[in-house]
């Protein structure tokens, strides 16, 4: 038999109730008259997306707690990052072992479960796994637990304490999942499918924590998640009554999770750039990694990137107002990070540093150079850009490879491009869509050292959108981006 144990203990041979730990929460508002609430709610199923984590089990241990207020987590970070469909899974043994004012395996009050989350937080499942024992370290966690760590924005009691309403519970199910307090009688351990509802009578064994993951009016029931395995019940939850005699939504309580931190970002490649006035510089690549987030394929929802410079050695995270910003473009998957790309077109010659800043869900900006670590900022480690003036380069022959689109972008009519080379080199220009199909050659074989300008007829060969422009000479690679317009 499981053990419920949420929140009571055997005391002088009488259940007992642990005090309210309670926090400084503001109490919700009371829905109002105009408040229209749905027939029904299943966050398995929104817009047939599924914002709920996966059955566990929380074994011969009264971990109830524990496990409803990491599943609220779980089920927040999938809601406010726009992750469903991906089982996140985080540790409740971190809640067991790490000094909670609670009393382990023999039951424990969500607030203070909730309090940690939010001030502290809890790694991956994988970094500390459940083992249903109370006595494991919380040295026990692996050594990257806190570059893991995911947190609780915020939580509230939804009702008070005690004897929130139907329509209180439902109105705090819009925002996700919501942890309830229930009593658990002899028949409830039974239970393999239906509706459940006690028959008045009897004394309860305890009292549980679960979680509530939606309703349903034409049935008059709550649907909720257990955390006794997925062979328990309807593949691990069930459905109660609204009438249940199971004093069934004490002690409710819903939560917000914070954003997750950005890990690292950094300016990836290249590390130097030269251009002249006026004329877009190469693509510049950056690229960065959140735990979890950006291992899911495609760009990242809430995720801004831009590429800038600024003057010699300084710093843009104590003056980013002395920078100019380009914003960058999404451009793949690269293994567990999301990268992006640019380019910078700069009016006044002169040497400049180059970086990337990166910004999740609008929280603060964090400026990456070239290491590629979370050690913070410095202009040692940024790019270098050296611009120089249409005259200049015109005085003598190229002192390297240059590569340009001329005139506007977006482009109407033909696009102009010119390129210098230092030496006489083979060289290779062409146009590539999106997919990277090549699309027209424009240039191919032996060209003199000089500047050359080539024009792209693009009309009957593309039509408007983003296209790419390639040139191969002297062993390296140079692209432009050009937008054509109807």
């Amino acid at each position: 038999m499981k053990r419920a144990g949420a929140f009571f203990f055997v005391c002088a041979g009488v259940l007992c109730l642990f005090p309210v730990v309670a926090d400084a929460q503001a109490p919700p508002a009371t829905p109002g008259a105009e408040l229209v609430l749905p027939t029904s709610l299943d966050w398995r199923n929104v817009g047939g997306h599924n914002y709920v984590s996966g059955v566990r089990d929380q074994g011969q241990c009264g971990s109830d707690w524990a496990f409803v207020t990491v599943s609220m987590l779980e089920s927040g970070l999938m809601i406010r990052l726009g992750l469903p469909d991906v089982d996140l899974d985080y540790s409740e043994q971190r809640l067991l072992s790490c000094g909670i004012a609670n009393s382990g395996c023999n039951g424990g009050q969500p607030s203070s479960a909730l309090n940690y989350l939010r001030d502290t937080g809890t790694p991956r499942e994988m970094c500390f796994p459940y083992q249903a024992n109370d006595q494991v370290p919380c040295a026990a966690a692996c050594a990257d637990a806190a570059n893991q760590i995911r947190r609780l924005q915020s939580w509230r009691w939804v009702g008070g304490y005690t004897g929130a309403s139907i329509d209180s519970l439902k109105a705090a199910l819009a925002s996700g999942p919501i942890g309830v307090l229930m009593d658990v009688y002899d028949d409830f351990y039974s239970y393999s499918g239906g509706v459940y509802w006690h028959v008045p009578g009897g004394i309860p064994l305890g009292s549980h924590y679960v979680l509530v993951v939606g309703y349903d009016d034409a049935q008059q029931c709550w649907i909720v998640k257990n955390s006794w395995d997925d062979w328990w019940g309807e593949q691990g939850f069930f459905r109660i009554a609204y009438v249940s005699n199971c004093r069934f939504g004490d002690w409710a309580t819903s939560c917000t999770a914070a954003i997750p931190p950005i890990g690292w970002g950094n300016l990836q490649w290249p590390y130097t750039l030269n251009t002249t006035i006026g004329v877009a510089s190469e693509l510049v690549f950056g690229q960065l990694w959140i735990d979890v987030v950006t291992s899911h394929p495609g760009a990242t929802a809430g995720l801004v990137a831009e590429l800038g410079y600024g003057p010699d050695g300084s710093d843009p995270s104590v003056n980013p107002a002395a920078w100019q910003w380009t914003p960058a473009a999404y451009n793949l998957d690269v293994g567990a990070n999301d990268e992006f790309m640019a380019t910078v077109t700069v009016a006044t010659p002169g040497e400049y540093d180059y970086c990337y800043r990166y910004s999740y869900f609008g929280g603060p900006w964090v400026y990456a150079d070239l290491d590629g670590t979370n050690n913070g900022y410095s202009p040692i480690q940024a790019g270098t850009l050296t611009v120089t003036s249409a005259s200049a380069v015109e005085e003598g022959l190229p002192t390297q490879l240059s590569f340009a689109l001329q005139g506007a972008n977006p482009v109407t009519g033909p696009a102009r491009f010119r390129f210098g080379l230092p030496k006489r080199t083979a060289v290779e220009l062409s146009i590539h869509d999106v997919t990277g199909r090549r699309l027209a050659t424009l240039a191919s074989g032996e060209c003199d050292a000089g500047y050359h300008t080539v024009n792209w007829e693009s009309e009957g060969t593309a039509r408007a959108g983003v296209y790419f422009a390639r040139l191969h000479a002297d062993g390296r690679s140079l692209t432009r981006p050009l937008t054509l317009l109807p």
